[in-house]
C-alpha cells in the first residue's frame, strides 16, 4: 500500500518559521519574599507635597483628614507631638468641602475650627469660619466655636472661659444635636464619629487648656507691666494663687516671664 504523507503543518512554510521559534514568555510569580512597596506615611512634608502638586484634587481629601486627626492627637499628647499644626492643610480641606459638597464632613470642620482656635493669638479661626457654610455655622457646635473665637479676639478672657467650660460639658450633646457628621442625609461615618470625639477630648484636655492659658498669658504680658492678681486669675481660669503658682511651675515658658507673684 502507498505510504501516506503526514499532513503538512500550516506553519511549516518558511513564511511562518518565526512562529516555530517563538517561545512564550515565562510567568513570574511573586513570592512572600519579594520586596514590597514602601507604605506612605502621613507627615507634614508629605501633605506639603500633595498641596503643591494637586491642591484641588478631591482624591487627596482622605490624606488631609488623616493629618487633621494627627494634629489633634499631637495636642492631646504634647510629649510625643510629631504632627504640628498646619493651616494650609486645614484650609485646603475646607475648600475641598466647598468645591465638592458630597465630601463635606461636619466632624472634620469642627475639628479644624477647634485646632485653629487653640492657635490663639493667631486669627486663623476667623479666616476659616469665613469658608464654612452658614448652615453649619448656625448649628450648636459651629455657633459655639465661632463665639469662642470672637471672645478671644476681643480679649474677653473670663467670658471666654465661661463659654469654654459650657461647651466642654455639652460637647457630646452638641455633636448629637448637629447630626454628628456629613452634611448629607446619610448616617455619620466612623471617621466622622472619631473627629467629633477628638473635639470633645480636646475640649476636656488639661494639656489643651494649658496651651490656651499660655497664649492668654502672652497677651497679658504684652498688655500689662504689672497686673492685679484677680485679673490674672480670671483671664487664666484659675481659682487661687496656689493654682497660678502650680501653672507657672509646670510651664517653663510662662515661668521665665514671671518676675514675682
Amino acid at each position: 500500500p502507498t505510504q501516506q504523507t503526514p499532513p503538512t503543518s500550516p506553519f511549516s512554510n518558511s513564511k511562518y518559521s518565526v512562529v516555530q521559534n517563538y517561545l512564550p514568555p515565562k510567568l513570574i510569580i511573586a513570592t512572600t519574599n519579594a520586596p514590597k512597596s514602601p507604605i506612605m506615611t502621613t507627615t507634614r512634608e508629605s501633605i506639603a507635597t500633595l498641596l503643591k502638586q494637586s491642591p484641588y484634587d478631591p482624591s487627596i481629601a482622605p490624606q488631609l483628614q488623616s493629618y487633621v486627626k494627627l494634629q489633634a492627637q499631637s495636642l492631646l499628647s504634647p510629649s510625643s507631638a510629631s504632627s504640628p499644626y498646619y493651616f494650609d492643610c486645614n484650609r485646603t480641606l475646607i475648600k475641598l468641602y466647598q468645591f465638592f459638597p458630597q465630601l463635606s464632613d461636619e466632624g472634620y470642620i469642627s475639628l479644624i475650627l477647634f485646632l485653629s482656635l487653640v492657635e490663639y493669638p493667631s486669627t486663623d479661626v476667623s479666616a476659616l469660619c469665613c469658608l464654612v457654610p452658614e448652615k453649619i455655622q448656625n448649628r450648636d457646635r459651629g455657633t459655639s466655636l465661632n463665639n469662642l473665637g470672637e471672645l478671644l479676639s476681643q480679649c474677653q478672657f473670663p467670658a471666654f472661659w465661661t463659654a469654654y467650660d459650657e461647651a466642654s460639658r455639652g460637647g457630646g450633646s452638641a455633636a448629637a444635636a448637629d447630626g454628628g457628621g456629613s452634611s448629607s442625609s446619610s448616617p455619620p461615618s466612623t471617621a466622622t464619629d472619631e473627629a467629633s470625639r477628638l473635639v470633645n477630648d480636646m475640649m476636656t484636655s488639661p494639656a489643651v487648656a494649658d496651651k490656651l492659658r499660655r497664649a492668654v498669658w502672652k497677651v497679658l504680658a504684652l498688655t500689662y507691666r504689672s497686673a492685679p492678681l484677680d485679673v490674672v486669675l480670671g483671664s487664666l481660669n484659675l481659682g487661687s494663687l496656689a493654682e497660678l503658682k502650680d501653672f507657672v511651675g509646670r510651664d517653663e515658658e510662662v515661668g521665665r516671664g514671671v518676675e514675682s507673684l
